[in-house]
Formats: structure tokens, sequence, C-alpha cells
């Protein structure tokens, strides 16, 4: 239906659900502080010291988190060689082309080179637990057959594969046709075998 009707997929939480909570926080303490009578002042101390033991470890551990990134965070930091090899992905492909895409990578590769992802940000993949699941199961798990992996690559429509290089899995399987591979990343084309009719 998103595609049919040409909008945006993405699932937010929406303004209308933080606005609630709001109004019902407001009117939460407004009824304390009433109830409270002469401890009001007491009450609404205790209310603020809650607030701030429970709010202050949480900004200060995401504050530490982008002030000090490691450049071992691929989900913060993308290496240069990573990036290199998303521009050769955009430059060899077609923008109707859908990549499959290991993790980290298929968070930031269709902001940063405007492609589809078949498993991308859980916000922005429809069905994105189940996708997840079956790209995991495509990189990473050695005893499944390289006709499934073949099968998954055909069924989904998918054009090319980013990779971590040296992935042992996927160097015996026959569709993917290595395009390029730097120290971050590898790029594979899936070349579909033709339909024979007899």
């Amino acid at each position: 239906m998103p595609n049919i009707l040409n909008f945006n997929k993405a699932r937010f939480i929406p303004i209308s659900d933080s606005l609630f909570m709001a109004i019902l926080a407001t009117s939460t303490i407004t009824q304390l502080a009433k109830i409270s009578g002469k401890f009001k002042n007491i009450v609404l101390l205790f209310l603020l010291t809650i607030f701030t033991v429970l709010t202050i470890p949480t900004y200060y551990m995401q504050i530490s988190y982008f002030i000090n990134p490691s450049i071992n965070q691929l989900d913060i930091y993308l290496p240069v060689d990573a990036f290199r090899m998303f521009e050769k992905a955009r430059d060899v492909s077609h923008e109707s082309d859908v990549f499959l895409i290991s993790w980290p990578y298929q968070l930031s590769f269709p902001a940063l080179m405007g492609r589809k992802t078949y498993w991308g940000d859980p916000l922005m993949t429809i069905r994105s637990q189940e996708k997840e699941k079956e790209a995991v199961q495509f990189f990473y798990l050695p005893d499944i057959s390289n006709e499934y992996r073949a099968e998954f690559l055909i069924n989904n429509g998918i054009n090319y594969v980013l990779e971590y290089p040296g992935h042992d899995t996927l160097k015996n399987l026959g569709l993917l046709e290595k395009i390029d591979s730097n120290s971050q990343a590898t790029l594979y084309k899936v070349s579909i075998p033709p339909v024979s009719h007899q």
C-alpha cells in the first residue's frame, strides 16, 4: 500500500503520544500537590529528586557516548574505506536496485547513497524483525546451504550484496560476482542465471 500511494513507510511514535504523556504527568503532579496540602513543597521536592535521579544518568551516558566516540563503533563512525565502497556501490547500481547489506552498514547506506536495502533501519523497514532474522541467517550461519542463499537472493529481488571482506560463508556462492573489495567491505553483484525454456 505505501508504494501504491507513494508515501513514506517510516513508523514513528506520533506527537500526540508525547503530548498525552505530558498532560497526564502534569495533571498527576497537580493532583498530588492538591492532596498533599501543607506538605506540598516536600512532595514536589520528592518528585523532582526522583526525576533527577532517573534522568541524569541517562543524559550523562548519551552525551559521553557522542562526545567520546570510538572509531570501532561502526554505528557512529563510518571508516573511510567503507564509505568509498558505498560510493562504488552507488556508482555501479541503479536507483531501483536492491542491496542486501550486513550489519551495521545497512543502517547508514540507504541514507547516504539513496539506494534501497532489503534490511535497513528498524524504523524504516517494513517487517523489520523478520528481515533482520533472514539477513543474519544469510550472512552469519555457516550451515545454511548455498541453494537456500541463492533462492533468498532471487526471491527477494536482491541485485547487490555488501558485506565485510573475507566472509567465508559467501565465497562459494555461484550467483555472486565480486565487483570490488577493500579493508572494510566487499561488494558483489547478484548474477541471476537465465531461465531455460525447453
